[in-house]
This record gives C-alpha cells, structure tokens and sequence, in this order.
C-alpha cells in the first residue's frame, strides 16, 4: 500500500503531459516557498518579538526559533502523550491526555525511538504527511476536473490563513493525508485500501469515524445504488471505524469507560465544556444559542456550505456528505472552526471551481496569505489562531 501511494504520487506529476514542465514547476515551487515564507515568519517571531510571547506558553524547543513556533497549544498535549502515555489517573472536571486520540502521538513515538527526540519526529511526521497528502489531493482533483483545478486547489489551501496547522505539530497534515488517500482508492474501486486508510484516520481524531458514511456513499456510487450489484467489497467497509473501536477498547480498559475522550473533551476550557455545561447566559437557546453566538459560523460554516452548495452537481455525492457531516461535528467546537476547515478538502475544491480571473484569483490568494503571514506570526508568539 505505501508502494501503490508512492507510485501514485510520482504519477502525479508525469500524468499530465499536455501541461508545460514550467508550470508544473512553478507549482512545486510555489508551495515549498510558501512553506519557507511559514518559517521564516515563525523564525523572525521568536527571534526580534520574543518579548510579545504569550505567558505560560508550552515550548519544546526554546532554543530553536526556527521550529519552537510549530509547538504550539495541542503539540504540548500529543507530546506528553508520546513521551509518558496516556493518563491513568482522571480527575472530573480537569483537562486530561485522554482526550486525544492516538495515531499521531504513536507515529511520533515510534520515530522518536530511531531519532531521539520527540518534538523534532512530530513535526517530521506532520511534514510528510503534508507532502503525501499534497500529491495524493492534486492527482485525485487532477483526474476528475485536470491540472488547472487541481492546481487552484492546492494553491488555495495552502493560501488558507489556518493552512499553517499543514505545518505544525497538530494532527491535520495527518487527518487530511488519511482522508485523502482514502477518497482516492475509494474512486478506484480498491476499497480494502480505502477501509484502511480510514480505519487510520478513526484513530486519528473523533471525526474520523464519518469518513465511514463518506465511503459507505462512495461504494453505492460505484454500484449505481444498485442493490442487486452489492458484493463481497462492501464488507471491506466494516473495517472503516475499527481504529475508533480499538482505542475505545484501550480506554475501557485503561480508564474505565470506552467514552472517556468524550468525557475529558467535556472539560471546563475545552470545546466540549463550552457546549455542554449549563450556562446561565443563554438559558433558552442552549446549545443552538452558543454555537449560533460565535462569528465563527459566518467566517468558516456558511461560506462553506454555500461553496458545497453552489459545486454540488460537479462534486459527487461522498464527497458532499462527509464534508457537511464532519462541518457539522466540528461546530461542536467554534473557537477551532478555523484549522477544523483546513481538512474538508472538497470545500477547497469548490472553491476552486469557481469561475475566476487569474487576475481575480491572484488577488484572492494574496489576500489569504497576507492573513496567512499574521496568522503564522500570532501562533509563533503563543496566541491562540484556531479559528
């Protein structure tokens, strides 16, 4: 499997013989000195503006500017997870480890036995899941819509202002790397490969599990939603939540209750502890009341749904369903609303199906990236940027 993902990343790119090789490189180049300009900013943050740093901020690497901006709010979490486990000792009310899930503090483990350092293999495993994952959406918008799509697409999202989690210790550059790859077999009919790669990313965060439904839709469209055509495939699909299953295995064993993530996710500061604790505030409105509060909806929910809306007849079906579910999911979480986006690849694709100028397109991704470069600066500095 990682060899078919290889060959399929290296195909990428030669597939394409009626684009010029100087625009396939101008695109390379383009989102490596994107991801440079990330550094240098983080770099020039810590270095000339150390004083602005947030109190309290957690930092693995204090000493190296160039990467100690990378560490930021949840790496802290996933880093303890690596380095000392889960916790066994959970107190109500108090923010605790098992709220992560584990694929990516596992990861992190297993190369930080060969390299010796935790921080530094995080941030390795980020970046190659950022890589992997950037090859794997260009060659899946590539074969459906061509090269022009495809390369508005990936300019767009890593234009994105919350795009720098792509960089960073967090597990989007993972999630969205799973998710992709799981999306691309799936329209290739290899479904065993497509289960699996989901089932990693049911490991990887709560949210997850709902690329189950995505590639349950995926599997009828390839059988016309034609019962009579069912076959031994669509068992494969069992397998799509089962990282979710083992882990919640491991917390009823290790905690006690196989919804223990749930529970600590619940904690007073967390997202969970803002939507389901009373609040005397909005007492009639409850939930709705919070979520509807935030400018977050207007900013991330809204537009994308409008995008998803407006590419529904060129998106297919699976695509449709497990981004607006997984939107849906992550409202639960307004104040991350921001890098939550970041995954829901197809959004970045309606967005790119849009009929735009270059000149109008241009502007639009200047614009993002200015924000991109502010946002970049504040997260270096410890400010929260999730959304």
């Amino acid at each position: 499997m990682a060899w078919d993902t290889l060959r399929a990343m290296s195909a990428s790119v030669s597939d394409s013989s009626s684009v010029p090789a100087w625009r396939k490189a101008l695109l390379v180049g383009f989102l490596i000195g994107n991801r440079l300009l990330l550094l240098i900013v983080g770099y020039v943050a810590l270095s000339f503006f150390a004083e602005h740093l947030t109190a309290g901020t957690w930092r693995a690497l204090p000493d190296n500017p160039w990467l100690d901006g990378w560490l930021r709010w949840d790496a802290g979490w996933y880093h303890n997870i690596a380095t000392q486990g889960y916790d066994r000792v959970i107190v109500p009310g108090q923010q605790s480890n098992t709220a992560f899930f584990p694929l990516l503090p596992s990861l992190t483990k297993g190369l930080s036995l060969l390299i010796g350092q935790v921080a530094w293999s995080g941030l390795i495993v980020s970046q190659l899941a950022c890589l992997i994952a950037s090859f794997m959406l260009f060659r899946l918008v590539r074969d459906r819509f061509g090269f022009a799509i495809a390369e508005r697409t990936l300019l767009l999202l890593y234009c994105f202002p919350y795009s720098l989690y792509l960089s960073s210790f967090h597990t989007e550059p993972l999630f969205l790397c799973l998710v992709v790859c799981a999306f691309y077999y799936a329209e290739r009919r290899h479904f065993l490969k497509s289960a699996l790669f989901a089932a990693a990313a049911s490991a990887t965060r709560n949210v997850g599990v709902l690329l189950s439904i995505g590639l349950a839709i995926s599997y009828l469209e390839s059988i016309e939603f034609t019962p009579s055509r069912l076959d031994a495939r669509a068992l494969f699909l069992l397998l799509c939540p089962i990282g979710l299953f083992i882990h919640m295995i491991y917390l009823w064993q290790h905690c006690g209750t196989p919804w223990q993530f749930v529970l600590s996710q619940a904690a007073p500061g967390w997202a969970g502890g803002a939507l389901l604790q009373p609040s005397d505030s909005v007492p009639l409105l409850g939930v709705m009341g919070r979520l509807f509060g935030h400018p977050q909806l207007f900013l991330f929910v809204i537009p994308s749904v409008v995008l998803l809306w407006w590419a529904r007849s060129k998106l297919t079906l699976s695509y449709l369903v497990w981004a607006l579910l997984t939107l849906l999911i992550s409202m639960s979480s307004p104040n991350s609303l921001g890098r939550f986006v970041t995954v829901l690849f197809p959004v970045f694709v309606a967005a790119a199906l849009l009929p735009l100028s270059r000149r109008s397109f241009a502007l639009c991704t200047s614009v993002l990236t200015i924000l991109l470069v502010i946002q970049t600066f504040r997260q270096a500095l410890g400010m929260w940027v999730a959304g």
